[in-house]
């Protein structure tokens, strides 16, 4: 039977069905969840890179970096739509 990993493992908090929901509703809300995703990832990939040798030829590292930049364009989209970020342009605009 496999285990369940442990909470410092696991650090990963998943994102809900009402959470979705609410992003699609709230462009404010959808830019912080894609922000504390994007913090998220940063801070594995910069985990992993520290205790690999490999780093620089790991898979899973370049499909992070690949995932980061797909998450960053999402924000610069999702600014110029007009989510309410700190520092945007856009804001105040219904997307």
């Amino acid at each position: 039977m496999a285990r369940e990993p442990a909470a410092e493992e696991c650090p990963v908090n998943l994102v809900t069905d009402e959470d979705l929901a609410l992003a699609r509703q709230d462009p404010a809300f959808r830019y912080q969840l894609v922000v504390a995703n994007l913090r998220m990832l940063l801070d594995e990939i910069n985990k992993m890179r520290a205790v690999r040798s490999d780093a620089l030829d790991c898979k899973e590292i370049r499909e992070g970096v690949r995932l980061a930049v797909q998450l960053s364009e999402l924000l610069q989209r999702i600014s110029g739509k007009g989510a309410s970020a700190p520092g945007t342009l856009g804001a105040g605009h219904v997307a």
